[in-house]
């Protein structure tokens, strides 16, 4: 996806218009994290819930505290 002059730029794209809308409201909108309700910093290197990308593409789909997620682990 890096490589290509076209789909990098839609993948970065598409990526921040999904952290707006699933991810922003916790983290922050620069990912910093609201440490007052416990939401971490994704900027940093401390990976709580697996930093692979299959690990934070399940993440992103599923989240981690939802129990009625058929798919949940």
């Amino acid at each position: 996806v890096a490589d290509d002059p076209a789909l990098g730029p839609f993948a970065v794209q598409k990526g921040a218009a999904v952290f707006r809308a699933q991810c922003s409201q916790c983290h922050g909108s620069g990912a910093a994290g609201v440490q007052a309700g416990g939401y971490p910093n994704l900027l940093d290197d401390d990976w709580l819930w697996g930093g692979d990308i299959e690990a934070i593409a399940y993440t992103v789909r599923h989240g981690i505290r939802n129990d009625l997620d058929p798919d949940q682990r």
